[in-house]
């Protein structure tokens, strides 16, 4: 071809591809819609399945998105799009759609096993992060079912289950749960009473039960409440450990308990009315567990107000 044809050929080509893009601008509509007409047509999906999945597709498009003016405008066009309410909502949706698909399952599953550890990373920082919180709350906060279900799939598994046991026994999760407690007290404190409100039923069925299990604690506990009742002026306001009355020590004093239990008395050697009972330390005193021991009912009442040990009592 001399100089002249191939000066004309370029003319020409230059020509046709000016009025090429002439003719997308003024018919840019119809072109795209023809194109997304034809693009769905499932022969149409299917070829081009094939062509992208061959291995000369792949390393042309690996090596044509590499290149460095590409890889400058996608960047650049990217960050342009990521803003637009349009692209962010039909980006949003596209990746619910790919989460929700088996082939996004897959996908996810494979890197949460491969990025496991930088995965727990982010995830710390993110939620510590002060953008983190506010996302958290708020969707908390439109989610009350939705974070229900979610606690309950994760956390009450047997291996969450013994995590949690396990942590709790611990010296840094005791630790832990001292430190929140004595913070949050007034609040446990509001909760568990509206709790109680709430359900009376099963305050009474676990109150049964435990009396049930606990007999001779649930004795103490009783003798002490009536006690403060009739020998202190404020009557029972703490419990017996912050009176301090070892209740272990009391039931390891009685041991081995009678037989025929129930005609026994828990009798305190050094009668409880010798006591003040506005004095902490008198309440020790006539609480210790060496001054407890056991005695039939009709003992009991002859001995009534007095200082007489079991081995003194008349025989009968």
């Amino acid at each position: 071809m001399s100089y002249k044809n191939k000066e004309r050929e370029e003319e020409r080509i230059a020509k046709k591809k000016a009025n090429a893009r002439i003719y997308y601008q003024k018919n840019k509509e119809k072109i795209c819609e023809r194109v997304k007409i034809y693009s769905q047509k499932p022969e149409v999906i299917a070829k081009e399945k094939i062509r992208k999945s061959s291995p000369k597709y792949k390393a042309q498009a690996k090596k044509h998105y590499n290149e460095p003016v590409i890889k400058e405008r996608r960047e650049r066009i990217g960050k342009i799009n990521r803003k637009k309410p349009k692209i962010i909502a039909s980006t949003k949706i596209r990746n619910k759609k790919f989460r929700q698909s088996k082939h996004g399952k897959e996908v996810i599953k494979k890197w949460e096993e491969l990025n496991s550890e930088y995965n727990k990373k982010y995830q710390k920082e993110y939620s510590q992060s002060e953008k983190g919180k506010e996302v958290i709350k708020k969707w908390k906060e439109n989610n009350p079912e939705k974070l229900k279900v979610s606690w309950d799939k994760s956390n009450k598994t047997k291996e969450a289950i013994a995590s949690r046991e396990k942590y709790r026994q611990s010296e840094k999760g005791k630790a832990v749960i001292k430190k929140w407690v004595v913070e949050n007290y007034d609040k446990i404190k509001k909760k568990k009473k509206r709790w109680e409100e709430n359900n009376p039923e099963k305050i009474k069925g676990y109150h049964k039960k435990w009396r049930e299990n606990n007999p001779i604690q649930y004795r103490i506990h009783s003798l002490l409440k009536l006690t403060m009742k009739l020998y202190s002026t404020t009557g029972k306001i703490q419990s017996s450990n912050k009176y301090g009355i070892d209740i272990p020590g009391i039931i390891k004093q009685l041991t081995p308990f009678p037989k025929d239990i129930e005609n026994y008395h828990i009798d305190h050697i050094i009668p409880l009315s010798w006591f003040n009972h506005d004095d902490p330390k008198e309440i020790q005193w006539a609480w210790a567990p060496e001054n407890h021991q056991w005695l039939t009912k009709e003992e009991n009442m002859k001995k009534g107000n007095k200082y007489i040990l079991i081995g003194e009592m008349p025989c009968q």
